[in-house]
């Protein structure tokens, strides 16, 4: 038997050299970017303040508890489109987002059993703390693995760790890591895709002719298919993966290209064929997102209309109309603005070199192709926007690497002033996340979003009867009660009644006193306590009790 202090000087030495070094440093690194997202966590989150996230988190609850594809947050024009004759008890199904990110939520709640009750006396609500927090920042930790993989096969271990070192240092990535929305996972599964789609193409040893590796090709295209049931405007990543393959093939590109966009597509088919049982379109109601804020419907005049008239004509019109002013917009502040400042121009500035390597130059055209193709998506819907903000790791990618092409270009005699030079590159992209940090202590989400408010207006009802609120998301999710966006105005509550909903109560919050729109307009009254002849809803609570912010009205 060895000596204990011979076997402790063994364990120094393979911790100091070979695989045993690597795997300290990446313990070390793991360990640094948990303290990371801990710290951003504990300093920054105070509870969910995006529609979106809640809307996708109650989602989640309903799949978790076998309640299939249905949703407790409803709108008036889902009556429109769903079939009369369906039982309430079946539930109203959802039809505006693909279902992978709630499926994910899902399977989050299954293993973490958190409780779904709010606590008053607890500014933490216990379901986003334990599954929704660690997920945004487990995929932005995988999509950072992803990038670091990228890196290496595109460039070399430099350009790879800086890339990573800027992505997780950026206030951006992790404000959206902490936002609660799909905007990670769709990070994650685009540098999956890509990566994927790079590795599918293998040069053989000696030759520049790459060939095809089949598995990891279709591994690329069942992640395009994952990211687009994410975020239907992620249909761009399997047309750019596939585009790379076809680009970087000299020979049988289009059996490539087209098996790893029929992968993606057979992944799409049943849910897109769900969609078009149920409302006549593939992709449900997500296009109708462009009528908002449009000269049809002001803000989200159209999820509150129960019976929408849509006059094709007139429609198109619409569209093309909102189109034309937010292109300029787009492509003005938010294509320039998707991330940290200076990384963002020094990719602009990389669309002027060509890149030695084959395959970071035609990856980084595909990237841009689908940014360009996400423009038009971004102008008509919030939706384009946020899939816009998914290849941010790309972005990235390609403003580092041309970073390091600029200090070559610079000739510098003396090493360290390339070191100086990197980490002040890296020390400016991480200043508005160090500013964040050090600055203010950011408030909760109220006004409006208050877990305790919602929670006590969903708990008056009955347990048979839905609420109407002007926030459906966040009493669906904090209260877990069926929630239906209140109508236009007053004089659409009988309409919303003869849709087969049970409406026990009217929930409204300062979102509609700061409502420019019609709804604004037609609710004000009500909130100032000036209700209408005859009007069903007379008991009137207000929260918080002698201010009346908010205001609860009930039978």
């Amino acid at each position: 038997m060895q000596p204990p202090e011979n076997l402790i000087q063994r364990i120094i030495a393979a911790l100091d050299t070979g695989a045993g070094h690597r795997l300290l440093r990446a313990l070390i690194l793991l360990a640094v970017i948990g303290a990371l997202f801990g710290v951003y966590a504990v300093s920054q989150f105070r509870g969910l303040r995006l529609a979106d996230a809640m809307d996708a988190a109650q989602l989640g609850r309903s799949l978790a508890r076998g309640r299939g594809f249905t949703t407790q947050c409803l709108r008036p024009v889902d009556a429109h489109y769903l079939d009369p004759a369906r039982p309430a008890a079946a539930g109203r199904p959802e039809l505006r987002r693909g279902p992978v990110y709630p499926a994910v939520l899902a399977a989050g709640f299954a293993l973490a059993r958190p409780s779904f009750a709010v606590d008053p006396g607890s500014p933490r609500y216990a379901p986003e703390w334990t599954v929704i927090l660690p997920l945004g920042f487990l995929c932005t930790a995988g999509a950072g693995l992803l990038l670091y993989l990228l890196a290496r096969r595109c460039f070399d271990g430099r350009t790879a760790l800086t890339a990573v070192a800027v992505y997780f240092l950026s206030e951006r990535v992790l404000c959206d890591a902490a936002g609660g929305t799909a905007l990670p996972l769709l990070s994650f599964l685009a540098c999956a895709a890509l990566y994927l789609a790079v590795r599918a193409l293998r040069r053989p040893p000696g030759g520049d002719t790459p060939r095809v590796a089949w598995a990891p090709l279709l591994l690329a295209g069942t992640a395009a298919g994952l990211a687009f049931l994410t975020r239907y405007s992620m249909a761009v990543l399997p047309a750019a993966a596939a585009l790379y393959c076809a680009a970087r093939l000299p020979r049988g590109r289009l059996s490539a290209a087209g098996a790893l966009a029929g992968v993606a597509l057979l992944i799409a088919a049943p849910w897109l064929w769900r969609n078009a049982a149920l409302t006549g379109n593939p992709l449900g109601l997500a296009p109708q997102a462009a009528l908002a804020d449009s000269v049809l419907y002001a803000e989200d005049g159209f999820d509150r209309d129960p019976a929408p008239q849509l006059d094709p004509p007139r429609v198109i019109r619409a569209a093309r109309y909102k189109l034309v002013n937010q292109l300029a917009p787009v492509l003005d502040r938010r294509l320039r603005t998707l991330g940290n400042g200076l990384v963002m121009a020094f990719f602009l500035v990389a669309l002027l070199h060509r890149f030695e390597n084959r395959d970071a130059d035609t990856l980084r055209w595909c990237v841009v192709l689908a940014l360009l193709l996400l423009v038009p998506a971004a102008a008509l819907s919030e939706s384009g926007g946020v899939a816009m903000r998914a290849f941010l790791p790309l972005i990235i990618l390609f403003g580092t690497a041309y970073f390091f092409v600029v200090l070559e270009r610079l000739e510098l005699f003396d090493p360290g002033w390339e070191v100086i030079l990197t980490w002040s590159f890296v020390a400016i992209a991480a200043l508005p996340l160090l500013l964040r940090l050090g600055g203010a202590t950011p408030t909760a989400p109220y006004p409006p979003y208050f877990p305790p408010y919602a929670a006590y207006a969903a708990a008056q009802l009955e347990p048979d009867e839905t609420l109407c609120t002007d926030i459906p998301w966040a009493t669906a999710w904090y209260g877990d009660r069926p929630s239906v966006l209140a109508p236009a105005g007053p004089d659409g509550m009988a309409a919303l009644q003869a849709s087969r909903l049970q409406i026990g109560g009217i929930y409204l919050t300062q979102r509609t006193r700061r409502s420019t729109g019609p709804a604004g307009t037609a609710w004000g009254p009500v909130l100032n306590g000036r209700l209408p002849p005859d009007f069903v809803f007379t008991n009137a609570v207000l929260l918080p009790p002698g201010r009346g912010d908010q205001v609860l009205l009930t039978d």
